[in-house]
């Protein structure tokens, strides 16, 4: 059984090795495969299928100048028109790293042609599937397509007719600029798709529930009801105390969630495979939560023991004060860097694993070479993926758990040790 699902795996990686183009190369021609590993692991405003197939996703971005642009990422590819004419080489771009607005460059294209025009609609345009807008407001009202995109030397340009054209990024919390994109991303995609099966799961243990009161649990309801009972009673109950039905209903949020959109992550086939988790953005988000729950809920006890600490020399409190208040802070950032770490990293190995076949074949150059890095990379891919799937359990259970653990210190009721050692009978020489 084994040997046959080896087989047909490896016949699979063969054949998808040599019938799909590697972005930015031809053949013979050297591939950063680095960069197409970030690519495939980034956000971006569409879902890439296959090919030249992508599921389209809603754009909504505003601008100070123009307002908001809504839209979907399909109108910036017209299939069957043309580029804006190169007054450049025809070759010009392929030492510069250069890419259309699908990621494809050039020379697998037909140097200086393409099957679809990259346009630019209002001064928006896609850059490997991310928004993008030119800088200059005069370019946004004359430019209308583009040839290819060149950020070789760090500054991200556009060359249309000849002419190169600088881009602005969309703002962040780091850096911001005169539009923002509220584009619907794959991401954003996955994590809305993770909530809708998520409150269909729920509603049906829920409804199970009911029509089964007083009964043994049946179908869905008896597949959940020991992952809720784990969360309830070695999670909440342990970690917590008798206070843990406040936050329970959180904390089963918690785990399911960050569970569903790692599963999501590890279907290779759109409109799954984001790499959500892998995002700090959400990560993050999901951390401030956890942070602005346990200190919302500390008590008395809680903030004593941060800022005058009992049982410590008079001297030492400052110091441990200084320490503890730094430690409110390092909670949630090791949460947020652990699941963010841990995900990107699998995704990471299995995408260059895969990079194997295209490297051994020289990009659909050599049959040979595309089997033997099949017959290579194909069972650790196949070993990857099950640890991913344990690790997709793994890093929801202890987000989750770090979460009941935080939450239990902030609303402990503390025994002072010190009370208790002025109320101690004295113990005779």
């Amino acid at each position: 059984m084994l040997n046959r699902l080896f087989s047909i795996l490896l016949t699979a990686f063969v054949l998808i090795a040599m019938a799909t183009p590697v972005q930015a190369s031809g053949e013979g021609e050297d591939v950063d495969y680095g960069a197409q590993v970030m690519h495939h692991i980034s956000d971006a405003n569409e879902f890439h299928f296959w090919g030249d197939i992508h599921i389209p996703l809603p754009i909504i971005a505003w601008s100070k100048s123009d307002g908001f642009h809504f839209g979907l990422s399909s109108d910036f590819y017209g299939h069957g028109e043309s580029h804006a004419a190169p007054a450049h080489d025809d070759h010009a771009g392929h030492d510069h790293g250069a890419h259309d607005g699908h990621g494809h460059g050039e020379s697998e294209m037909g140097h200086g042609s393409a099957p679809h025009a990259n346009k630019v609609i209002n001064g928006y345009f896609l850059d490997h599937g991310v928004l993008r807008r030119l800088s200059d407001p005069a370019a946004r009202a004359s430019v209308s397509s583009y040839d290819q995109v060149d950020d070789h030397d760090g500054n991200l340009k556009i060359m249309s007719a000849g002419k190169a054209y600088t881009v602005a990024n969309a703002a962040t919390l780091l850096d911001f600029t005169d539009w923002i994109d509220f584009s619907i991303t794959k991401n954003v995609a996955t994590m809305l798709m993770a909530m809708i099966l998520f409150g269909f799961i729920f509603f049906t243990v829920r409804n199970g529930y009911k029509k089964n009161e007083g009964r043994a649990p049946k179908g869905i309801q008896s597949f959940f009801e020991p992952i809720i009972l784990f969360i309830r009673d070695d999670i909440a109950k342990e970690m917590i105390g008798p206070k843990y039905e406040k936050y329970f209903p959180y904390l089963a949020t918690l785990f399911f969630f960050i569970l569903i959109v790692n599963l999501f992550g590890l279907i290779p086939i759109a409109p799954f495979g984001a790499n959500a988790t892998g995002n700090i953005g959400l990560t993050l988000a999901l951390a401030v939560v956890t942070f602005f729950i346990v200190n919302l809920s500390g008590n008395r006890d809680y903030w004593g023991h941060i800022f005058w600490m009992p049982g410590v020399p008079f001297l030492l409190k400052p110091v441990m004060a200084l320490i503890e208040v730094i430690g409110i802070f390092v909670k949630p950032f090791t949460l947020m860097i652990r699941l963010f770490a841990n995900i990107t990293a699998g995704h990471i190995i299995i995408l260059s694993l895969i990079g194997l076949i295209f490297l051994f074949g020289e990009n659909g150059a050599s049959l040979g070479g595309t089997a033997a890095g099949a017959a290579l990379a194909v069972p650790f891919v196949f070993v990857m993926n099950l640890l991913e799937l344990f690790v997709a359990f793994l890093q929801a259970f202890i987000f989750t758990l770090l979460s009941a653990l935080y939450i239990g210190a902030a609303v402990e009721e503390h025994h002072h040790a010190d009370h208790d050692e002025d109320h101690a009978p004295s113990v005779p020489a």
